[in-house]
């Protein structure tokens, strides 16, 4: 699995094994992460979200 791979699924399986059986925290809005684990083979990583834009409401 690479991280285009991963990217390209919306962030919904492992980059090690490519499982769907992941499990993400919340949001740490000071660094814009989150922890994200495979269930299935123990690999972490973290996750890095940008603003991409705005919606009026």
């Amino acid at each position: 699995m690479n991280i285009r791979a991963y990217l390209e699924s919306g962030g919904s399986i492992c980059l090690s094994c490519g499982s769907k059986n992941i499990e993400g925290g919340k949001i740490d809005w000071d660094s814009m992460s989150r922890e994200v684990d495979c269930k299935d083979c123990g690999a972490g990583w973290w996750d890095i979200h940008k603003l991409v834009g705005v919606e009026e409401r």
